[in-house]
């Protein structure tokens, strides 16, 4: 059987560890070191096509050669490969023909471009962030373009050209397109050749690096620039406010396009929610006005994250921001939204759900920023360090999945807490803690339970021990466990992971000795198990905010 690759970072923990890894490399694959091939599935449809695709990867022969002479073909088939503008172009590329595919039909559409994707191992496509822009993401991010007064479009990482092929209105001549990849290129130049078989043009499409800090290779104004941008950290050795190449594409994009004009990125849904992001949120609310987001659950194949369509307007502008998301209603929301929340996520309240931020702003009084925080415990090497069953020298250790609000359930593993076999682990102090909070770490809201037994977690659950003046941890736990704390947190967060840096920004209300005495009595009733107690706090500290 044939090993799943690692990455060298990997492999150097492992042998930190005296791990040999072979289990670990039948489990689980470094995406960007993965030879394996796939269709890129809502692409095209056509099944001959995949069936084709399938025949290319066992011939003989670099993928370029084999385009360039399906690419020949279907120029051929249209009666325009002889023609000068087409001949130029196709001299810019010194391929070798394959005379059997020159006879080959293919569907109307990118076939080439989905061939192509075909062809690349996975590890390829990752690293480089070849994910080609599906046909009805192409086409919404190009809705309603006008190019009747000589606009300029310019795509900066155009691929095989999915946005060109989306405009029906546009002159070649309008068309701009960078890549670093000269197959895409090459199959872009096809692609726009035979969309505009009436024209002699020659496609200006340009080898480039649109991240590089060289001038453009043309001179040009652009009223639109659209790109769906490789997603991914830059390599190390490039110095970069941002460390992600999309937001570096953006960046560049803003410093070419004209003022007034519209820029229409695709970015990873993360885009909108994480911490990471958060200076280019705020780069695009002080620059201009986004006019439109619309999400995507999962538009490319292979690739679990969702995406987010945004629409920005180089001119800064009062305005609403129009949000679309698939299965709902479009809806409104004020632009200055975004502003007071640039710091962790574009989020899209109700007017309900701004009212219930409000009322929590207006009792802000305290954060957890000055309580105590550990990791759980990181053992390096679960399956052999976690026992199945209590014996002599081993604890009870407790998962991310053992914590259930308000309590634990009965743990499932035991461990001897031997610090020196450990990989990581906190101070021992904060696990013996008197009393201390415990949190599930994946979660898309606070699940947090009690414990004044001392005991031991893994690292799937994280350990807080609050210090909030005026109120005692399970009044901490209740609010977090609310109702109105989990809505409120998921909204202004957004994440499937529950940070400390998050939980440090949650306000907290400055309690009485009375109020506190009563929330910390309704946690005690629900560290019990009494009957209703979860739903009696839930109304207590919203029936708190309100009043």
């Amino acid at each position: 059987m044939k090993e799943t690759p690692i990455s060298p970072a990997t492999k150097r923990n492992w042998e930190k560890l005296h791990i040999d890894g072979k289990d670990r490399l039948k489990a689980r694959a470094n995406k960007r070191l993965s030879e394996k091939r796939f269709a890129p599935v809502g692409y095209l449809t056509d099944a001959s096509l995949r069936a084709l695709g399938e025949k290319l990867a066992e011939m003989p022969g670099n993928p370029m050669d084999k385009l360039y002479s399906l690419g020949l073909g279907q120029l051929m088939q249209s009666g325009i490969a002889e023609k000068p503008h087409v001949q130029a172009f196709l001299s810019r590329f010194s391929c070798k023909i394959i005379p059997e595919l020159l006879q080959t039909e293919l569907p109307e559409g990118d076939a080439l471009g989905y061939l192509y994707q075909m062809l690349l191992p996975e590890g390829k496509r990752s690293e480089n962030g070849v994910y080609y822009t599906p046909k009805g993401v192409a086409s919404s991010l190009c809705e309603g373009l006008s190019f009747a007064k000589g606009e300029r479009l310019l795509d900066p990482c155009c691929g095989s050209g999915a946005f060109f092929l989306s405009l029906g209105n546009a002159e070649p001549g309008q068309l701009y397109g960078i890549d670093t990849d000269e197959t895409a290129l090459m199959i872009a130049g096809i692609n726009l050749l035979l969309q505009y078989q009436e024209r002699e043009f020659t496609p200006k499409l340009y080898l480039f690096d649109f991240l590089s800090e060289k001038k453009l290779p043309f001179s040009a104004d652009f009223d639109y620039i659209v790109a769906n941008p490789p997603w991914g950290q830059l390599k190390e050795d490039k110095h970069s406010a941002f460390r992600d190449r999309f937001a570096d594409f953006f960046i560049r994009a803003y410093a070419e396009a004209k003022e007034n004009a519209e820029i229409r990125f695709l970015f990873p849904e993360s885009f909108l929610r994480i911490g990471a992001h958060t200076d280019l949120r705020r780069f695009m609310l002080e620059k201009g006005t986004i006019e439109k987001i619309t999400l995507y659950q999962r538009p490319f194949a292979g690739v679990f994250s969702g995406s987010a369509e945004v629409f920005f307007i180089k001119k800064k502008e009062d305005t609403n921001v129009l949000i679309k998301k698939e299965g709902q209603e479009p809806r409104s929301v004020p632009q200055s939204v975004f502003s007071l929340t640039a710091k962790h996520i574009f989020f899209f309240p109700t007017e309900k759900e701004r009212e219930k931020l409000a009322l929590l702003q207006k009792k802000a009084a305290y954060t957890l920023k000055d309580s105590l925080f550990a990791l759980g415990i990181v053992t390096g090497d679960n399956k052999n360090m976690l026992k199945n069953e209590p014996a002599d020298g081993l604890e009870a250790i407790f998962l991310g999945r053992d914590i259930s609000p308000y309590a634990l359930s009965k743990p499932q593993f035991y461990i001897d807490f031997d610090r020196k076999k450990l990989q990581q682990a906190a101070k021992e102090e904060l696990y013996r803690a008197e009393e201390k909070l415990v949190y599930r770490f994946i979660a898309k809201k606070p699940v947090v339970a009690y414990d004044d037994e001392k005991r031991l977690f893994l690292n799937s659950a994280n350990i807080l021990i609050p210090k909030i003046p005026g109120m005692s941890p399970k009044t901490v736990m209740a609010f977090l466990n609310s109702a109105f704390y989990g809505e409120i947190y998921q909204l202004i967060f957004g994440d499937l992971k529950i940070l400390k840096s998050d939980l440090c920004e949650l306000p907290f209300p400055k309690l009485t000795p009375e109020e506190d005495a009563y929330f910390s009595a309704l946690a005690d009733d629900a560290i019990k198990g009494k009957k209703g107690s979860t739903e009696a706090i839930d109304r207590a500290v919203e029936a708190y905010f309100m009043q």
